[in-house]
């Protein structure tokens, strides 16, 4: 090592090695060969590999459960346990299963039947004084009733409403029937999504629809609500396929349809999309 005038100075040491055919590195300037290593001990060769040999197991089970980590924290932010997805596929399977043998329409009549045995549509409760109530809110008054309380009117008291499977459990538990747009928000939960029919204000006997349109209603994460309808239209080939109409009109080529609503259904239900700032939602958000 050379040491220079000013002591506090010091060059490094600069010596040239070559390899030899073991592996040793040997300088011939100063006959020292590198590394000497022990056989054992915490400088020794086997010493070494048997560290990195742990370094390389305790990264990969660092991964892995990162992995886990993050699997685990997508998983609670879909609220979607093992058992919700195991319902899924059941009801996929049965909506599968039975989808060809629902394929009569409804009647207003039917349908208003239907509604009441899953005690959507309550049932009128007398007053005191034997009079019904008739509340101006109750989402049960139905369009029948509205029709033949006019004899005058010349519209047909049974409505011919879009085709609704009358047993199919993957529609029941998201069809809430009759509704108001901003009454339909007490069915909602974030990332959930409803059908529903929509009721307008009638006012007069002209105001009453020939036709109830078939909605989809869907909360999204931060709690907004979007009401989109269902289209139906005929293929060339005669059969009739449905599409949500999320912010077009007319059916929309980067939109999946489908068959039916129970299809329909259940892949608005097992698919999700990926926002830009990480939060998935059942449906493309038109934010």
């Amino acid at each position: 090592m050379d040491i220079s005038e000013n002591d506090s100075e010091v060059s490094p040491p600069s010596y040239c090695v070559v390899e030899a055919h073991d592996g040793t590195l040997y300088s011939p300037a100063l006959n020292v060969t590198w590394p000497n290593r022990p056989l054992n001990g915490r400088y020794s060769k086997k010493y070494k590999e048997e560290q990195n040999r742990k370094s390389k197991v305790i990264r990969a089970k660092n991964r892995q459960s990162e992995k886990k980590r993050k699997v685990k924290d997508f998983d609670e932010e879909l609220e979607m346990d093992s058992d919700a997805m195991t319902e899924i596929q059941e009801r996929m399977k049965f909506a599968k299963k039975n989808d060809d043998k629902f394929k009569d329409w409804m009647t207003f009549n039917e349908l208003e039947k239907e509604m009441k045995k899953e005690k959507v549509v309550p049932e009128r409760k007398s007053s005191e004084n034997g009079e019904k109530s008739a509340s101006e809110d109750s989402e049960t008054e139905s369009f029948s009733e509205l029709t033949s309380s006019n004899p005058d009117s010349s519209r047909e008291t049974d409505i011919t409403l879009p085709q609704i499977p009358k047993s199919d459990p993957n529609l029941t538990s998201h069809f809430v029937g009759i509704q108001k747009p901003e009454k339909v928000i007490k069915h909602l939960r974030p990332t959930h999504f409803v059908l529903y029919y929509k009721k307008n204000d009638i006012y007069t006997i002209a105001d009453i629809p020939l036709e109830l349109p078939l909605m989809l209603a869907y909360m999204s994460n931060k709690g907004k609500v979007y009401h989109c309808p269902l289209l139906k239209e005929r293929r060339s080939d005669g059969k009739k396929i449905w599409q949500v109409q999320f912010n077009s009109e007319g059916l929309d080529d980067t939109q999946p349809c489908f068959l039916s609503l129970s299809a329909l259904v259940s892949f608005h239900e097992s698919f999700y999309c990926m926002n830009k700032n990480g939060e998935v939602e059942l449906m493309p958000t038109m934010d």
